[in-house]
């Protein structure tokens, strides 16, 4: 029963505001709807006629929208039209049809007093002219605000649940997967979208830049995944852009793995119940790529004085990166990799802090040189590599088999489009044959992938002396290189350096040793003379057990 509040303003033009969120419709009652809220409103209006109050003739109702912003069409029309001044209060059944935000409430509120608007609340049953409504008003938005963080809490602590099992949690699907059609949380792989995926990790290794790649794939005419909203609505399809790679290569959903927020830029990883797309080596190689780039872009001394080990080198004690820095002593530098916990902390924060930066990467390329002199440390590394080419083969087999047969049954298709398009020429068989044609080239470049791995361990299982070899020529043309040719070689064979205060306990995880490929070596007397170096970038290299090249023989 509404009661008329003889202290209210007298003669109001009263604007009816109605607002519904989609997630909404399945769960409040037809009192609750567009259309029971405005009746409610109307009831409240003629409960008021004494007052003069009358409404508004112009509908503000905005259907499928959140009230977590502002950014709701019928709203807009109302902010606008009260602005001019059509009407002078705006009645709502409840303050949370208008907003959910105590913030946007009060950016709401500015605008209404500026204007000389009111707000009544017909189901809450004050009104601002008063000023015991404007007090009930305050407290009402205020537990409104604290119920949705607690909604946002429990969608939280869902979201972390789902992930710890195993489940995808929501959000957009990733590009390469769709939703499983019987397992609520699994996601099946989308195989012509999977190998796009596979492409994209491969073709980031060749390239190193998110920008160059998003080019590339624009020029290739690709396009990201495309979906279709609870609307209906079609979203998604669009070009690439730097973000929505580094997105996509960042994606842990690619190894089978679902994240859990543990704190600031803290994240724990959980077993997912889908298939991988893309290998753990080959995520891993990427993730430090991408490290790698954004610690070049952040670092003066890395460009300047030419130090060859950024984004390699982890800190024993303190657990963080040790990064380049550099400072100047009567004008000369001095180099040196520092714990990013010390610059984030103080100087207190770890026990090691810093170590000089030419002594450290003049200790790895002698370790690394002095491995190729030794037999036995060369023989447990072709060992590891032969077991791994071995156990990697029947896995590329397959899948060059499962490329091959959808080869053919693309061909297949294609032929009898080709010819009913000779006859007539209608859109809709081009469009078939594009997405076919589309299909084809992925296939092939995965095809042509395939091919080049299975040459590559093959060469491992037939000939394992290719890695002595090749370890012994590092050591005899590395020196010969210039800064660029061997920061490159050294990051392609080291995956992480673990640094400790004794050099003797200093941990170096290599690679596989990957091919080198020996320049030809002009004489002295002849020109430009030296050693010019260049490296296969579609090398593959699977990761070793971890290696401690402190302990010697």
């Amino acid at each position: 029963m509404f009661l008329s509040d003889t202290n209210a303003k007298k003669n109001m033009i009263c604007a009816i505001y109605t607002r519904l969120s989609h997630q909404e419709k399945s769960e409040i009652s037809e009192h609750d709807s567009i259309e029971g809220q405005k009746k409610f409103c109307e009831k409240y209006i003629e409960f008021q006629k004494e007052n003069g109050w009358k409404i508004y003739p112009e509908e503000y109702d905005d259907r499928n929208q959140s009230g977590g912003n502002l950014k709701r069409p019928a709203l807009k029309r109302l902010l606008s039209d009260a602005r001019q001044g059509k009407f002078n209060i705006i009645i709502v059944k409840n303050i949370d049809r208008l907003t959910r935000s105590l913030k946007d409430f009060y950016e709401l509120w500015q605008i209404f007093e500026e204007n000389g608007i009111e707000l009544a609340s017909a189901k809450q049953d004050f009104n601002t002219t008063t000023s015991t409504g404007r007090l009930h008003l305050d407290i009402v938005l205020r537990f409104a605000q604290f119920e949705r963080e607690l909604a946002s809490e429990r969608t939280k602590d869902s979201m972390r649940i789902r992930a710890e099992g195993g489940l995808f949690h929501g959000g957009h699907i990733p590009l390469g997967y769709g939703l499983h059609p019987t397992e609520k949380g699994n996601l099946k792989i989308i195989q012509k979208e999977a190998m796009l995926v596979r492409y994209i990790f491969n073709k980031y290794i060749e390239l190193r830049s998110a920008n160059q790649l998003a080019k590339h794939l624009n020029k290739k005419g690709y396009y990201t995944k495309e979906w279709l909203t609870k609307e209906e609505k079609k979203k998604g399809g669009n070009k690439f852009t730097e973000g929505i790679v580094l997105n996509l290569l960042k994606n842990s959903v690619y190894i089978a793995k679902t994240e859990v927020e543990k704190g600031k830029n803290e994240k724990e990883l959980h077993q997912a119940k889908w298939k991988p797309i893309i290998s753990e080596n080959i995520f891993s190689r990427v993730q430090r790529i991408i490290k790698n780039n954004a610690q070049t872009k952040g670092s003066i001394s890395e460009n300047k004085y030419n130090l060859l080990l950024t984004g390699l080198i982890w800190c024993d004690n303190c657990k963080s990166q040790m990064t380049a820095n550099y400072s100047l002593k009567k004008r000369v530098p001095y180099l040196y990799y520092k714990c990013t916990k010390v610059d984030h902390s103080d100087k207190n924060a770890c026990r090691i802090r810093s170590t000089p930066a030419r002594e450290l990467e003049n200790l790895v390329i002698n370790r690394i040189k002095f491995i190729s002199t030794h037999k036995n440390l060369i023989e447990a590394f072709v060992k590891t590599a032969m077991n791994k080419s071995k156990n990697r083969l029947p896995i590329l087999r397959e899948e060059k088999t499962e490329i091959m047969s959808r080869l053919a049954k693309n061909i297949n298709l294609a032929e009898p489009l080709m010819e009913s398009l000779q006859q007539k020429p209608f859109s809709l068989i081009k469009d078939k044959l594009g997405k076919l044609d589309e299909e084809k080239v992925l296939l092939d470049n995965r095809l042509q992938e395939l091919n080049n791995e299975i040459d590559r361990e093959k060469l491992k299982v037939l000939n394992p002396d290719l890695i002595t070899q090749n370890l012994k020529l590092f050591r005899d043309i590395f020196d010969q290189l210039p800064f660029e040719k061997q920061r490159d070689l050294l990051h392609l064979l080291i995956k992480e350096i673990i640094y400790h205060e004794d050099p003797e306990k200093i941990k170096i995880t290599l690679y596989d040793v990957p091919e080198i490929k020996m320049p030809p070596v002009k004489p002295k007397n002849g020109g430009s003379g030296g050693i010019s170096s260049r490296f296969d970038k579609r090398m593959y290299w699977l990761p070793l057990e971890d290696s401690n090249l402190g302990q010697r023989d």
